[in-house]
């Protein structure tokens, strides 16, 4: 018998690959999880109502927009719920339209499997508060936590996450199986 089987370390690397293997399944309470909401998208004034203020709405969400939808080199379009942004919250950038549609062209773009931004905001336990956009019939999500620092309005972590809680909405299953 070998030194290396006496000392138990031939079985380790079975052991380690499965520790692996079951760490990266297990999510780490606060991580960002990507879900669609199976209620209705929140409106301007529901995200507003949720961060505290109309000034510190407009703050927020100008900050969130203006990362979400950087500056471009090729001219593009990202596409958003009129229903939850307000137009005093978008910003210019440079080659990139951002288009407010209306639920009815929402419905009507996801019938011919195009998407578009679903925004999601809450306050969390430490009075910070979360902003997320994932575009709607996908699985991924992109976040910003935002709290008050020295007075101001500030990002404090950003993340990313995946996965459908209880599958894909309904209205995204013909696009998806194609």
């Amino acid at each position: 018998m070998s030194a290396f089987r006496r000392r138990g370390v031939v079985g380790r690397p079975r052991v380690l690959a499965a520790a692996l293997i079951l760490g990266l399944s297990v999510v780490q309470p606060g991580a960002m999880q990507a879900t669609q909401r199976l209620k209705e998208p929140l409106t301007a004034d529901q995200i507003t109502s949720a961060i505290g203020s109309d000034a510190d709405a407009g703050t927020v969400m100008t900050m969130f927009l203006k990362e979400a939808f950087p500056p471009s080199v090729v001219p593009k379009a990202e596409f958003v719920l009129r229903s939850q942004v307000r137009d005093e919250w978008l910003p210019r950038p440079e080659n990139v339209q951002i288009v407010q549609l209306s639920e009815a062209d929402a419905q009507t773009r996801l019938g011919a499997c195009g998407t578009y931004w679903v925004l999601d905001v809450y306050k969390t336990n430490d009075d910070r508060v979360r902003v997320t956009r994932q575009p709607k019939c996908t699985a991924s999500a992109h976040g910003t936590n935002f709290a008050i620092r020295d007075g101001q309005w500030r990002a404090v972590g950003r993340g990313i996450g995946s996965g459908w809680l209880g599958g894909p909405p309904a209205e995204c299953l013909r696009c998806i199986n194609r």
